[in-house]
């Protein structure tokens, strides 16, 4: 059950994050937004410019009058956008004329930019995340010599090498950082096939 909760919660933010994408860059385009909405379903929370706060379902005449409701609704299983003038979507739109702030009155350019900025939504996010994840947490670790884990019935393991032996020298030298501790196994300068390699164990 509680991996089911943790992959709702990330597919939510997967989703609205892509939902973003389109919404800012219509926006940006100048295309009218009507509903911008976290989770699928009957709406339960929201609010919209110049209406303020309202529980459950909007009046229908609310809705297309310029205003964008920022909503909440039920089913925790995505998102989605109401943009206006996307015939898919509202086909009664088109019986009428195109209007400056709708999604079908603009350029093919623009079009193609709102719809793909969901995807380049994700993929800017994903890069900041990892790049955030390399720098707060990348460097701790590969500036250490601590051994995280040991295969089992490995070479390390019958050595004797156990997860959170720290290794401070090989054949003498000091090591700090895995960089180092690579390379002094690996010196081609060293005869043998053997290394004398120190650990402290906590």
């Amino acid at each position: 059950m509680q991996e089911l909760l943790y992959l709702l919660v990330v597919i939510g933010i997967i989703v609205t994050v892509h939902e973003l994408g389109h919404f800012l860059a219509a926006r940006a385009m100048g295309i009218r937004v009507d509903v911008f909405s976290i989770g699928m379903g009957p709406r339960l929370i929201g609010y919209m410019r110049g209406r303020g706060w309202r529980l459950g379902p909007l009046p229908p005449q609310w809705l297309g009058q310029g205003a964008t409701d920022y909503r909440l609704s039920l089913l925790p299983i995505g998102g989605y956008v109401r943009i206006a003038g996307m015939v898919e979507e509202d086909p009664e739109s088109a019986r009428s004329l195109p209007q400056p702030w709708e999604f079908r009155a603009k350029k093919p350019w623009q079009k193609a930019f709102v719809l793909s900025a969901g995807v380049l939504m994700n993929l800017i996010t994903a890069v900041v995340l990892f790049a955030a994840l390399a720098l707060l947490k990348g460097g701790e670790e590969w500036q250490s010599t601590t051994i995280a884990y040991v295969v089992p019935n490995s070479a390390a393991e019958k050595l004797g090498l156990q997860a959170g032996d720290k290794v401070v020298s090989v054949d003498g030298a000091p090591v700090s950082t895995w960089n180092q501790l690579v390379e002094r196994l690996l010196d081609p300068s060293v005869s043998g096939d053997s290394r004398i390699v120190e650990v402290e164990r906590p």
